[in-house]
């Protein structure tokens, strides 16, 4: 049992050592990748217009697709045919 504690600490120790290397490491080179500057902004409409197209396509398939009495296939084949 003696021999299995001395392991098991030695494996905690060498394991706390190289997870500090590489957490240490991590930050110094994933830092500047993924941190952004402060100032860093989106315009407004540049964030809406995809959300807009998203939701234009979205809404009309959905209710199309909803419609009772209709499967799936004839409803896409009554929006290509339009």
């Amino acid at each position: 049992m003696a021999e299995a504690g001395t392991v098991a600490l030695a494996r905690a120790a060498a394991a706390l050592v190289v997870g500090a290397a590489m957490g240490y490491y991590f930050i110094i080179v994933l830092r500047p990748v993924s941190v952004l500057t402060p100032p860093y902004s989106m315009p407004l409409l540049d964030a809406l217009t995809p959300i807009a197209l998203v939701l234009v396509t979205t809404v009309p398939a959905t209710i199309e697709g909803s419609r009772p009495g209709r499967s799936s296939s004839q409803a896409l084949a009554r929006l290509t045919r339009e």
